[in-house]
Order: C-alpha cells, then structure tokens, then sequence
C-alpha cells in the first residue's frame, strides 16, 4: 500500500493500491469457472493462487446458465475478453487483458494435487 498525502483543501491522506502488471506474464494462468456474479459477468479463479479472479468483460450470462454451456462458448471463441478482476468474487474488474487458460474443475483439482 502506498501513501500519498494530497493537497485537496485539508490534510487529507489517500491509499493508492498498487498493483502487478499481469499482462505482462510469459506464463499462461490456468484458470476455472466459479460462477456468475451480480452483473451477470462469467467469473473465473485461478487455480494455483485461490485470492486471484478474473471476468469476461464483453460476454455475459443468465445467472442459470449451466457450467458446460460457459466452457462451450469459451471453446468456440476464446479467452481474449478475459480480464483481471482482483482478489473476491464480487470485485470490480481492473480491465487488465491477462494470458489465461481455462481449464475444468476436474484438470483445476489434478493440477492441485500434483
């Protein structure tokens, strides 16, 4: 965190959160679908670091659509309107294009097992 006092009319501190550059990641992140959140954006965890989400900006979903239906599309038109979303489920996406790879529950829970 850091902090940067302002000179706005008082004595006013303001935290400016600083974040990595995930666009420039040589790696691509396997991620997995874990669900749809208020705005309808499909919402995505990664699987190796769990405090991380992502969302597709550009497409979204019903609240009842089923997991394979998401993948489906995934597969048909790819990941390039996937973008970093933060560190909770419901977090408003920072707009960051990531290099990401969706994986299913079942390779995300392989991966983590080793």
């Amino acid at each position: 965190m850091l902090t940067i006092r302002a000179s706005d009319g008082g004595n006013r501190r303001r935290h400016f959160l600083i974040i990595q550059n995930y666009s420039i990641m040589s790696e691509k992140v396997k991620i997995y679908f874990a669900g749809v959140d208020d705005w309808n954006r499909p919402t995505f965890r990664e699987v190796l670091n769990k405090s991380r989400y992502y969302c597709d900006i550009y497409k979204l979903f019903d609240y009842n659509t089923p997991e394979d239906k998401i993948m489906d599309w995934y597969s048909f038109v790819g990941v390039a309107g996937i973008v970093f979303k933060g560190s909770c489920f419901d977090s408003e996406p920072y707009g960051e294009r990531v290099n990401v790879e969706l994986v299913t529950r079942e390779e995300a829970v392989k991966i983590l097992r080793g």
